[in-house]
């Protein structure tokens, strides 16, 4: 029984030396977002949608104050009654293809 217990030990422990850590300073994440224009804290849905044409989905308002998103290609904009409160740039992950993918994992 104690050598089992030392058998399972063991092995896990060599699954933990394999991975592997890697650091990047906050300074650097995501600074290939950074270029990408989006709408600021303050406008209202009119000048958004000036701005950056119809969003390929606009969620309803929930809540109160009602809360609503429209989703562009890449980033989602988070309006108050019809102000912007905040925006979120798509993740970026690459693709088999070797092209870049803009995904969200956000959820409704």
């Amino acid at each position: 029984m104690n050598r089992i217990a030392i058998a399972i030990l063991a092995s896990l422990l060599s699954f933990t030396t394999l991975a592997e850590t890697v650091t990047i300073p906050i300074g650097q994440q995501g600074a290939e977002n950074q270029a990408i224009k989006r709408p600021k804290q303050g406008q209202s849905m009119v000048k958004v949608e000036s701005l950056f044409g119809q969003p390929l989905e606009k969620t309803s308002p929930v809540g109160t104050p009602p809360i609503s998103k429209w989703i562009y290609n890449d980033f989602s904009v988070y309006f108050e009654n019809h102000i912007v409160i905040h925006t979120v740039i798509h993740q970026t992950q690459p693709s088999t293809s070797g092209m870049s993918e803009r995904t969200t994992n956000e959820s409704n």
